[in-house]
């Protein structure tokens, strides 16, 4: 009887040993999962912003087309306005500034002399900045952050689920040994209600 005690207390013990090694496993390893996934997600977004700077540099018309559909959209509040508005452009496309405003047909519309250091893109604002419109392609990609998170993290398993103890791995393993077992040698063991030893 104290033979059968200490055999359970050791076995308790041990089970104990094993779920605290399992789940401090489970523990670094999602660790190690969430800092890679942080990682590439970094990645990502500064591999969009290259991605975005190529497309810029070698279509400049497609760019200056993006430009103005959105100006126009964007723009429609200054449409009934004898207000002063500004606009802040890359430097790169201060150039643009006059066909915007042509094709735009806005007179209200100033260029800012202070160049946006975004990507691209632009920001519509009056003078006492009440009215503040950021379509820079940094606003974009941070106003779509979780799409994009969404859509990344559909790339990485969740490592989560049932943590399973010691003792349910054993009886797991005493499952499959008894499937391994001929049927007439199952059939013989459930009758007679015999445990197998691993």
């Amino acid at each position: 009887m104290e033979y059968t005690n200490l055999t359970n207390s050791y076995l308790f013990e041990y089970e104990c040993i094993l779920n605290n090694q399992i789940s401090e496993n489970i523990l670094k390893l999602n660790n190690e999962l969430i800092k890679l996934k942080n990682e590439l997600y970094s990645e990502l977004i500064n591999s969009i912003i290259i991605e975005i700077k190529t497309r810029i540099e070698k279509n400049s018309k497609g760019y200056l087309n993006f430009l103005i559909k959105n100006l126009k959209e964007k723009s429609k509040i200054l449409q009934n306005s004898d207000e002063l508005f500004y606009i802040q452009l890359n430097e790169r496309d201060f150039e643009y500034f006059p066909k915007l405003k042509k094709e735009l047909n806005l007179n209200n519309l100033n260029l800012d002399n202070k160049p946006l250091l975004e990507i691209g893109g632009f920001r519509l604002f009056n003078k006492q900045n009440t009215i503040f419109i950021d379509f820079t392609i940094e606003e974009l990609i941070r106003v779509n952050n979780d799409l994009i998170k969404s859509l990344f993290s559909k790339i990485f398993p969740k490592y989560v689920g049932k943590i399973k103890s010691a003792s349910e791995l054993i009886k797991e393993r005493e499952l499959r040994k008894l499937l391994e077992i001929p049927i007439e040698i199952k059939e013989y063991i459930q009758n007679n209600n015999i445990k197998i030893q691993i």
